[in-house]
């Protein structure tokens, strides 16, 4: 199933989720046969995750409980059309929702500002984090591909970065005059302090790099929610998807067109973009002000 999804173009971190995924329910189902899991066992399965915790200390929520059950009903269907087992377990699975999930923190456009001017540019490792963090908020980067950006992909020149995103699908992001600041910061001195130290020649063409050489998911986070507590914004429930998120909110408040913002994002389907349009409470407070009667 795994070489399935490789063929299929999947990302490297997608399948490798799926095994991780797939692995938990395997040893969850212990000794019994996959062509006896019935429709119960799924069932079972679900009650299980919901008893689990993250690495935050918090009960799994219904969002990452879809996306592992998503992976359970795409292993089943090519089990079945493989004919590997007779019937689907999966085929009448929805997920009911325990209950009231918050919606994921979006910055505001004054906590952006705290958070990115809270990181200083004296230690390669902040000038570093400072261009990581800008180019993240600039270009609506996920954690992924800034870890996996190479200097050749960077075009500084032009302000472009070429990505490759899910599908293998190549594509082309500007990114601001204010990442660009940063970015030549970093590469004129915390970058050529940090390759010193790194001895895999594979990883001396990334543009972020640490002591080790390529940063980890984890070790951005922690980098992340340092700043965050570093500039008193560690209570409002921000994650580092959160960056991603305020791009995207942020262009289309300011008037940028959906279908721009579902380019820049890397995207296949609009509705997935769709979610941005939520207003924000700081825009509510702006249109109110610019249109009741009784304001002006």
């Amino acid at each position: 199933f795994l070489k399935y999804q490789q063929g299929c173009g999947l990302a490297k971190t997608t399948v490798k989720r799926s095994f991780y995924y797939l692995k938990r329910f395997a040893d969850f189902l212990g000794e019994k046969d996959i062509r006896e899991v019935g429709n119960g066992d799924i069932v079972d399965y679900i009650t299980y995750l919901r008893t689990l915790k993250n690495n935050r200390g918090k009960f799994l929520c219904d969002k990452s409980i879809g996306v592992e059950l998503t992976v359970l009903k795409g292993f089943f269907m090519w089990l079945y059309k493989s004919e590997y087992i007779l019937t689907n377990p999966t085929e009448d699975i929805t997920l009911i929702k325990s209950g009231y999930e918050n919606e994921r923190k979006i910055f505001t456009e004054k906590d952006i500002c705290m958070f990115l001017d809270s990181i200083g540019i004296t230690a390669p490792e902040e000038q570093r984090d400072r261009a990581v963090f800008e180019l993240m908020y600039s270009s609506g980067l996920r954690v992924s591909e800034i870890t996996g950006l190479k200097i050749e992909e960077v075009n500084l020149e032009e302000r472009i970065c070429i990505l490759k995103r899910k599908g293998n699908k190549d594509g082309y992001v500007p990114f601001s005059k204010t990442a660009l600041k940063f970015l030549l910061k970093y590469l004129s001195d915390g970058r050529k302090k940090h390759v010193k130290s790194v001895r895999n020649p594979d990883y001396k063409t990334l543009l972020f790099l640490n002591a080790f050489g390529m940063m980890s998911w984890k070790t951005l986070r922690g980098r992340f929610h340092k700043y965050l507590k570093r500039c008193g914004l560690e209570q409002k429930g921000y994650v580092i998807h959160s960056i991603r998120h305020a791009t995207a909110t942020h262009l289309i408040a300011h008037g940028a067109s959906m279908r721009y913002v579902q380019e820049l994002l890397g995207h296949t389907n609009l509705k997935t973009t769709q979610i941005y349009t939520r207003p924000t409470e700081e825009n509510i407070k702006a249109i109110y002000r610019t249109y009741h009667p009784r304001e002006n």
